[in-house]
């Protein structure tokens, strides 16, 4: 059963409507939707500094690395742990099961944890642009399979990311795209630590420490972990400005974990479609 005209409804599968990033979609999963790019001239008296140009260099060799690696990858399946602050609030850490597409983009998700049983599909090219999710229990008698729009803002009431920017490929961009800005205005710190840990999974650790200037920067920090086996980010990490009563390095904004990570899996049209029938789109 579709609803198309179910606002209450909608404003209770919110939560179900993230993500990323990637995107840090992620983001992280994902860089932030609205991630403002620096220009020199709009960083008053910044001075660019030749040391912290060249401490990009690594940073973006390897985002460059994971973008070609990320070339050979088709489709893939994992374990997506994210949690966001929202309007100010911290947001319980969700366990959502995903299969991505690359090429046309298509996403699935299932939730495990908190909301269990929760699902949502955006497809490029079905379902007329439409993100398409249900909840489950009485919400679902309710309102059924709910078509809404994916940047809308009953999809992005609990979340700093819409769905179009999720997984692996949108955060992968994003950091190519941001580091290579950062390096021309050299006001960026980076350090990269050895044998980091993810889930047991051995990483290079990027930290990333902006210049106080938050109408230009979107974090103060981040943290971004390369699978050193894979080449892939498989954790950020983003952090704000510090604040009187917050955390002395700034409070967490974002945080995305891609784990247990299968590429080529041979997804089809199926794995995106609300009649598949291992999914419960339209079903009590």
């Amino acid at each position: 059963m579709l609803n198309r005209n179910a606002p209450r409804v909608a404003a209770l599968l919110a939560p179900a409507c993230l993500v990323a990033t990637l995107a840090f979609v992620p983001a992280a999963m994902l860089l932030a939707q609205d991630a403002k790019q620096p220009r020199r001239d709009q960083v008053a008296g910044a001075k660019k500094d030749a040391n912290l140009t060249s401490q990009l260099d690594e940073p973006i060799r390897l985002a460059q690395k994971a973008r070609e690696k990320f070339r050979t990858i088709q489709d893939y399946s994992c374990m997506l742990v994210k949690r966001e602050r929202v309007g100010g609030q911290m947001l319980p850490m969700e366990f959502i099961q995903m299969k991505t597409r690359n090429r046309p983009f298509g996403i699935y998700m299932k939730w495990q944890q908190p909301y269990d049983g929760r699902e949502a599909i955006f497809a490029e090219g079905q379902y007329s642009g439409k993100l398409m999710v249900h909840s489950t229990g009485v919400e679902k008698v309710v309102g059924g399979t709910v078509a809404l729009d994916p940047r809308g803002e009953m999809a992005m009431e609990n979340s700093r990311h819409a769905i179009t920017e999720a997984g692996l490929g949108n955060l992968i961009e994003q950091l190519n795209t941001r580091w290579e800005a950062e390096r021309r205005l050299g006001q960026s710190q980076a350090e990269i630590r050895d044998n980091a840990k993810v889930d047991n999974r051995v990483c290079w650790c990027v930290k990333m420490v902006h210049p106080n200037d938050p109408r230009h920067y979107t974090y103060y920090r981040a943290r971004v972990f390369f699978d050193k086996e894979t080449s892939l980010p498989i954790r950020f990490e983003a952090y704000d400005w510090p604040r009187r009563g917050g955390a002395a390095d700034g409070d967490l904004v974002e945080e995305y974990t891609y784990r247990d990570l299968k590429f080529n899996v041979s997804l089809s049209s199926a794995d995106f479609s609300t009649d598949n029938p291992k999914y419960n789109f339209g079903r009590l």
